[in-house]
């Protein structure tokens, strides 16, 4: 009686982390496009200097984010077998 249980617990334990994780693509998503429109904006005021700032916070996101979903891909195909 006690692996249903812990089984459910480790469920949502996991539903917890992936929606946590899944707030944290979304957060550095937003935080990507702002970049990109900072960038456009520095641009088209004529300061390079800036623009490649923004250049450079959205390529790091864009890192970011690939990270972030290999993590995701990762963990949901190891829980996926385990559950299953």
């Amino acid at each position: 009686m006690m692996a249903p249980t812990a089984s459910l617990r480790t469920r949502e334990a996991w539903s917890c982390e992936m929606k946590m994780l899944e707030r944290v693509i979304r957060t550095v998503t937003a935080a990507k496009e702002i970049a990109e429109r900072n960038a456009a904006a520095a641009r088209t005021a004529g300061n390079e200097a800036d623009a490649a700032q923004f250049d450079a916070a959205a390529l790091d996101a864009q890192q970011r984010l690939v990270r972030l979903r290999e993590s995701q891909d990762s963990s949901q195909a190891s829980t996926w077998g385990w559950w299953m």
